[in-house]
């Protein structure tokens, strides 16, 4: 039985199988993309320069802007997954669970408000100046 829970090592995210999957649905997500894009008489946006990609990617996951030395890091990492690397990279940073911490509370906080009622208006009854 635990055999069958644990994933085939050939299928599994990292290895040669893994990625072609991967790449495959990627392109299959952007022939769709293009496909409604062109039928809407609409062009594809440029792909966004380096430090622009760094910036969201930080922004998005931490809620801070990249360091110079994040920034000069990424720019001299050449090769094609750099920007994998910094997502794996920022979604393992204390930041990022801190980020995601605060949503969840601010979540929590709004559901715990709204179940909250408001308390009825006092009566006039007796003994009541009015």
């Amino acid at each position: 039985m635990a055999k069958a829970l644990v994933a085939d090592s050939a299928e599994a995210p990292g290895t040669a199988l893994g990625e072609e999957r991967n790449l495959a649905a990627q392109r299959a997500s952007i022939r769709l993309s293009c496909s409604r894009l062109e039928h809407e008489g609409l062009a594809p946006s440029p792909e966004a320069e380096r430090t622009t990609l760094l910036r969201r990617v930080t922004l998005d996951l931490t809620g801070l802007p990249p360091t110079p030395a994040e920034t000069n890091a990424f720019l001299a990492d050449k090769i094609p997954t750099a920007y994998e690397k910094v997502v794996d990279r920022l979604l393992a940073s204390p930041r990022y669970g801190e980020r995601m911490a605060i949503r969840w509370l601010r979540q929590r906080d709004m559901r715990t408000r709204m179940a909250i009622k408001p308390m009825p208006a006092a009566s006039c009854g007796a003994g009541a100046i009015g």
